[in-house]
């Protein structure tokens, strides 16, 4: 189980706002690389447990759009 992860899918945001942290309820999004990369840190050191990076390139399709723009555009993931 992997305790801090689930926390953080319950506690932030479920839009995209000016912090820079939010989720969907599966995975936790981050406006920088380094914010994902220190959650990953975190998660391992916490949980032990690996996560997967990544980014959404702004090509890519993926959830419901906001203002007008897909949502995931621009964002790194962390999903655990």
């Amino acid at each position: 189980m992997i305790v801090l992860y689930n926390f953080l899918l319950t506690a932030l945001p479920k839009q995209p706002d000016q912090n820079g942290l939010w989720t969907d309820g599966e995975q936790i999004l981050c406006r920088t690389k380094e914010q994902a990369s220190t959650l990953a840190d975190l998660m391992y050191l916490t949980d032990k447990k690996y996560c997967t990076l990544g980014y959404y390139d702004y090509g890519q399709k993926k959830g419901a759009k906001v203002n007008g723009r897909n949502a995931y555009s621009g964002w790194y993931y962390l999903y655990c």
